[in-house]
């Protein structure tokens, strides 16, 4: 059983001081027993990625106006 774990910091360019920082793990959700490749392990890799990149542009255009 696999999982994947993100970690985002935001920190101001110029003083190094964090401003947030995010974190989630997702547990791995393909089918019990089915041996998977690499090339699908990095498909699923890429659509968690691509999930929590758009969660955190939605953070970042909801508290900063954008």
């Amino acid at each position: 059983e696999g999982h994947l774990t993100f970690f985002m910091e935001l920190s101001d360019s110029l003083s190094g001081e964090v401003l947030a920082r995010a974190a989630d793990k997702e547990k791995d959700t393909g089918p019990v027993g089915v041996v998977t490749t690499t090339q699908r392990d990095w498909e699923r890799t890429t659509v968690a990625a691509e999930y929590w990149a758009r969660l955190f542009r939605d953070f970042l255009d909801k508290n900063l106006g954008h």
